[in-house]
């Protein structure tokens, strides 16, 4: 996968995880905060990095995958699981 998250040319499987312009911004209006218009798409078994300097989103982003870990604001966008939305998926998984 290339830094803009499209999938590497030897790259056969189909995405497990995908996400589709996601944003998110905290329900507290701090400036700058959150992340945006995020595409991704990851395969079973395959390995992502996120880097980044402290406060660009990291965590954030990687939140939105748990909605129990999610924080309190607002979620654009779409995050499929297995070709079903997030919020249908088992949560146990």
């Amino acid at each position: 996968m290339d830094v803009e998250g499209n999938r590497s040319a030897g790259s056969t499987s189909e995405p497990t995880l995908v996400m589709e312009d996601v944003s998110f911004s905290y329900a507290n209006g701090r400036e700058g905060a959150g992340v945006r218009r995020v595409d991704l798409q990851a395969a079973s078994g395959e390995v992502v990095l996120l880097c980044g300097p402290s406060g660009c989103g990291k965590s954030t982003l990687l939140r939105q995958l748990k909605p129990a870990l999610a924080p309190h604001g607002v979620r654009q966008g779409r995050i499929l699981f297995r070709d079903a939305p997030l919020e249908q998926a088992d949560q146990r998984t």
